[in-house]
């Protein structure tokens, strides 16, 4: 196997992870819109609290809720801004043009893009393969970062919601 097709099935996996991992974020979203939901519907039916019923149970109903709230908007900021949305090159020590990287292509015009792979050989053709595998594998690692991020907070935001459910009921 050539140098060039292992780069491009190692570049492949890797477009292959942040798909699932976009894949998998998707999902965390539905549940957080579904907790978001049930949180609402429960805040809708509260009734504000008058200062001769304020005692302890009510503070801790107020507290837990605007916990929920913020930890459902960390879940969704996260999810939209850091896992979702495409990354910059950040790692690439060169600061030569890529004509494997789709921010690069997009700032030139297509004659000069077309010109500049045309003239790439194969050494060329190579390094900028792995430049990318190289850009891409910190993708990964910060979109699996958030990912478990939004998991933690996500389970501590079911976590409060149920205390909140029952701390309601009683």
């Amino acid at each position: 196997m050539k140098k060039l097709e292992y780069a491009f099935k190692i570049f492949d996996n890797l477009q292959s992870l942040i798909k699932f991992i976009d894949q998998k974020a998707s999902a965390i979203l539905i549940v957080a819109g579904l907790i978001a939901n049930i949180y609402f519907f429960i805040f809708n039916n509260l009734v504000l609290i008058q200062k001769s019923s304020l005692n302890i149970k009510n503070c801790f109903i107020f507290l837990i809720s605007l916990l929920v709230f913020i930890f459902i908007l960390i879940v969704f900021y996260l999810l939209l801004f850091k896992v979702f949305f495409p990354r910059k090159a950040k790692k690439s020590s060169s600061t030569k043009s890529m004509t494997f990287y789709f921010e690069h292509i997009s700032q030139k015009d297509e004659t000069n893009f077309l010109d500049d792979f045309s003239s790439l050989n194969e050494k060329q053709m190579e390094e900028e393969v792995l430049k990318q595998i190289y850009e891409l594998s910190f993708i990964l690692s910060e979109k699996i970062k958030y990912l478990k991020y939004v998991l933690r907070v996500l389970f501590l935001d079911i976590i409060l919601l149920s205390i909140l459910i029952i701390l309601i009921k009683v």
